[in-house]
């Protein structure tokens, strides 16, 4: 979560949008880090967090 939460802020300091492809193992991590960004006032356009497996995307 430390290292997820470092690039999170570095990317909203740059102004940049900020999407997170977290683990499938350990994905509440993220989730809750993002709950939090959110909370904090982070417009919600500029955050996303992409849930799934790799084939599930590479089917499209």
């Amino acid at each position: 979560m430390a290292l997820a939460a470092k690039k999170f802020s570095r990317a909203r300091a740059a102004g940049c949008a900020i999407i997170c492809k977290p683990s499938p193992e350990t994905p509440g991590c993220v989730l809750a880090l993002g709950e939090a960004l959110l909370e904090a006032g982070v417009h919600p356009a500029a955050l996303a967090v992409v849930l799934g497996t790799p084939i599930r995307y590479q089917r499209r």
